[in-house]
């Protein structure tokens, strides 16, 4: 009876043992892909990292990488104009990690193109509970708030803006768009002459266009 259980235990160990060989192999491998995905990336190779990219969630059953993994493909799939895969997949790497801003920061572009902005506002305040006067997030969030026609908030961010950074071009542009709508030609043609200074195209058109 003793000699049985001494096999039954030393077979569950093997098991045991073999059981984490193959995990920590998997792991390894999916390091590996993960390595060559970023590889064919910076080739411009991005069917052949999409592929790997694709092997490497697959095998990766421990989860430490797979934000990083979901975000790699997410930009593989910008490049290969998939922008609603791109989103979803970095749903997917904000939900293994919500504490990475450039996620974030990306998937609030990705929403803005898309005219999703309840959806980009939503990252919008999760980018500013981390930093205040982040100049993505606010920027953003004044097109909002213009887009739905709460003007003065927006101008007001943009200012905010350009107390952070006044070489910002782009709030640089919108303030000096809204002085104009609002007749204040003076100020605004100031606010854009700086932006298209910093050779902002919708500013050097807009200077020619409204400040002769």
């Amino acid at each position: 009876m003793k000699y049985y259980l001494i096999v039954f235990f030393s077979l569950m160990l093997a098991t045991f043992q073999l059981s984490a060989q193959v995990s920590e192999q998997k792991e390894s491998n999916s390091e590996d892909m993960l390595k060559v995905a970023v590889s064919e990336f910076d080739g411009k190779r991005y069917e052949n990292c999409l592929n790997s990219l694709n092997r490497a969630i697959e095998i990766n059953h421990n989860g430490e990488l797979s934000d990083i993994l979901y975000y790699y493909r997410a930009l593989t799939y910008l490049k290969l104009e998939q922008g609603n895969k791109a989103i979803c997949d970095l749903d997917t790497a904000i939900a293994f990690n919500n504490q990475k801003i450039h996620y974030r920061e990306l998937r609030l572009e990705l929403n803005m193109r898309s005219v999703k902005f309840n959806d980009a506002m939503s990252d919008i305040e999760q980018i500013l509970l981390s930093n205040p006067n982040h100049e993505l997030a606010l920027l953003n969030k004044g097109i909002i708030l213009q887009e739905g026609g709460e003007i003065q908030n927006a101008f007001n961010l943009y200012s905010k803006i350009l107390t952070i950074n006044s070489q910002n071009k782009e709030a640089r542009y919108l303030r000096g768009m809204i002085y104009l709508q609002n007749a204040m030609a003076d100020k605004g043609c100031v606010d854009i002459q700086l932006s298209a200074n910093l050779n902002y195209e919708p500013a050097v058109e807009a200077l020619s266009r409204y400040c002769r």
